[in-house]
């Protein structure tokens, strides 16, 4: 398992009931190997090491409770549930239900149609609990380049940031329900509903 597979997958090993992260990961712009993000300048102390580096608790349940789904239950790993990816499940609750009512023709449960309805704010921090919320990574003490990788702390820093006008949350740009498509061209009319000629609904802003 590993990150999103529209940029790359770093693989969890397993050795003698032990879970590692491996210091290779497979990256889609390279179309092959390369070192995980971290490991760069940090030579491995022994050759378990070497394969990958030893997951603490708190690692493994973070790492399968937001790649894949079902993965996790309160502080336990139960795996044998797991199922690969991000499922209907991971985001929603009662799902069984849902499928259930579409089945019959009947309206579909509540909790499972409001997400879209979010705020900005209440977007970041709906997606921050895998992709980081802005406090997470401004309490870190240097969080540097790789703060790239944590779409709502970097949302936030947006000169149009509003944390109540959903145009500017996630799911403006980004429909969870879709793999991610990295083409200019998917965003361009996503940024002209409020940049259209060049003009903003904010005085004097012009660009993200």
């Amino acid at each position: 398992m590993g990150a999103s597979s529209a940029l790359g997958q770093t693989y969890i090993l397993e050795k003698d009931g032990q879970l590692y992260e491996s210091r290779v990961s497979w990256f889609r712009e390279l179309s092959g190997l390369d070192q995980t993000m971290g490991y760069e300048g940090s030579p491995p102390a022994d050759i378990n090491d070497a394969a990958g580096r030893l997951l603490h608790q708190d690692e493994k349940l973070r790492c399968f409770g937001c790649h894949a789904t079902n993965a996790v239950q309160g502080r336990h790993l139960t795996l044998e549930k797991m199922m690969p990816g991000v499922q209907c499940e991971h985001c929603h609750e009662s799902t069984e239900e849902h499928l259930a009512a579409l089945q019959l023709g009947q309206p579909v449960p509540k909790e499972l149609s409001g997400l879209m309805k979010m705020s900005a704010e209440q977007a970041s921090e709906f997606c921050g609990q895998c992709h980081r919320t802005w406090a997470e990574i401004a309490a870190q003490p240097n969080p540097g380049i790789a703060n790239i990788r944590f779409q709502p702390y970097r949302l936030t820093g947006s000169k149009c940031y509003d944390p109540e006008d959903a145009r500017i949350s996630c799911l403006a740009c980004h429909n969870p329900h879709h793999d991610f498509k990295p083409e200019t061209v998917d965003f361009d009319g996503k940024c002209l509903t409020c940049h259209a000629g060049g003009q903003t609904r904010r005085q004097g802003v012009s660009g993200f």
